[in-house]
């Protein structure tokens, strides 16, 4: 599961010049909305770059690259 974390968050960022926070929160956002998980208050209000990505990841997961095998990843963990 790291591996394929990691593979994702580094696409996204040469795909989309993001900081690596970002997308790492935007992964981690994305497999938290595809379980089922809720946002913690941090999630909900905090400005940096993780809780910004992690926000686009878990409400509005629309970048290719980071659903690439999402299905793959999430059902050998």
């Amino acid at each position: 599961m790291k591996q394929f974390f990691r593979k994702r968050s580094q696409a996204l960022v040469a795909e989309m010049g993001w900081t690596v926070e970002r997308a790492e929160g935007y992964v981690n956002g994305v497999m938290c909305r595809r379980r089922g998980l809720t946002l913690s208050t941090y999630h909900k209000i905090a400005t940096d770059e993780y809780a910004q990505g992690f926000r686009t990841g878990y409400f509005n997961p629309a970048c290719s690259l980071a659903l690439e095998g999402d299905q793959n990843a999430t059902a050998a963990a």
